[in-house]
């Protein structure tokens, strides 16, 4: 631009002679020549130059599109009543979100379940643009997609056939399953002020806190029923049962059980594999084992998975009136439950009322409710709402609420009336 300038002021001042001494001088054509190709250069930096700014500004733009599409989509998600949404075919297309734990990891699907051990079919339904998040097996995700009704799924024992709830996934957190609201804009989309900010951490405070898992948490302490291992197929019955292994610091010689106990932090090898025995477990851990190993032989060699239904037909054992994992108990009688801290309750029900009393260790007593009613029969609750109790694995577990703080009871015995 300078040059052209230069240029331009000298044709200038040579016609403004020019006019001064009363002749009409035309620039020379070497002169026009010169000024064309510096016209012709300039308008091929500019054009150039926008076109980069053109591709820059379409980048971006194409970026925040997908950035706002995702967070407009998961601002449009509801959460999911379970056994509502099963029940009424009303809600297929309904967008929604829930957290879950990958069960399994199939070719165009995941099996899934939430906290409450439901179990989902999840169609990965992602657009593949790259830069998928690859899952895995006991990942903790949140979905948000479409519920598309129900898939149908054949149970190892007795070879039953169940509608299992199924949702195309659009979009999978992979989180702690606390994160369900939109995204965060990424940093060269935020502006300057916006970087860098907020980024120094104190070391002192930077503790990851590891926490253990365990596939089956309770199976050192109860004795566990075939409602324990739903929805689970051989592999993870393999770990099931070898986890109460490691538990007493078992050695194994199987690279895949070496590999995937030695990611848990509470596993500590101590007992080389030919050196421990079965007496080395507890009676219950004993009959745990003897449990996963007789479920294990229905389903090995086969991609089917444990049923939900309790097959040994001793759910009446325990109050219910129906083969259903989180039916409540019906009959009238006095029931027992046991907390590991040593608490028990002892818990009546007389014609469809229930009615608790909690005890300490010491036999003291805790606290108490005697007027809660049926729910839908999958709960017992209060007219006020401070109190409530709801079952699983067949009622061999009472989750009981009390004034808000709820904790786990295991069944110990029904003396019907």
């Amino acid at each position: 631009m300078k040059n052209i300038f230069m240029v331009t002021g000298l044709v200038v001042t040579i016609a403004a002679l020019a006019v001064g001494c009363g002749e009409a001088v035309e620039p020379s054509t070497e002169s026009s020549t010169v000024l064309e190709e510096m016209a012709d250069t300039e308008t091929s930096i500019e054009e150039t130059f926008d076109a980069e700014v053109l591709t820059e500004s379409e980048s971006v733009s194409e970026a925040e599109e997908i950035f706002f599409a995702e967070n407009e989509y998961k601002s449009s998600v509801v959460s999911i009543d379970y056994k509502e949404f099963l029940r009424n075919p009303d809600y297929i297309g309904t967008k929604v979100y829930v957290d879950v734990r990958i069960l399994q990891v199939l070719d165009t699907y995941y099996r899934c379940e939430d906290a409450a051990h439901n179990e989902y079919i999840i169609n990965d339904k992602r657009v593949d643009n790259g830069a998928l998040v690859k899952l895995l097996v006991d990942d903790e995700v949140t979905i948000y997609g479409e519920y598309v009704g129900t898939t149908k799924i054949t149970r190892a024992i007795n070879n039953t056939t169940e509608d299992i709830f199924t949702i195309d996934a659009r979009y999978i957190t992979l989180n702690d399953g606390t994160n369900r609201g939109a995204s965060e804009l990424p940093e060269e989309y935020m502006g300057d002020a916006h970087v860098g900010e907020d980024k120094e951490i104190d070391e002192n405070e930077a503790e990851i806190e590891i926490e253990a898992y365990y596939l089956l948490p309770e199976s050192s302490e109860r004795y566990l029923t075939v409602a324990d291992l739903s929805g689970m197929d051989y592999s993870s019955l393999r770990i099931a049962k070898n986890e109460i292994y490691a538990r007493h610091g078992r050695m194994f010689t199987s690279e895949d059980l070496d590999s995937y106990f030695g990611q848990q932090s509470w596993y500590s090898p101590s007992i080389p594999a030919d050196q421990f025995t079965d007496d080395m477990l507890t009676e219950i851990e004993k009959k745990n084992v003897e449990l996963i190993n007789n479920v294990m032989s229905e389903v090995e060699g086969t991609d089917k998975l444990v049923s939900m239904q309790d097959t040994t037909d001793d759910y009446a054992s325990r109050g219910l009136t129906v083969n259903d994992s989180i039916a409540i108990p019906q009959m009238d009688g006095i029931y027992e439950y046991t907390a590991a801290n040593g608490n028990f309750v002892i818990a009546a029900i007389t014609n469809g009322v229930f009615e608790f009393t909690l005890y300490d260790s010491e036999e003291n007593k805790l606290d108490g409710c005697f007027n809660m009613m049926n729910v839908n029969d999958t709960e017992y609750d209060d007219e006020s709402g401070y109190y409530g109790a709801w079952f699983d694995s067949f009622g061999s577990v009472l989750h009981l609420d009390c004034m808000g703080e709820q904790t786990d009871y295991t069944f110990k015995s029904f003396d019907p009336s």
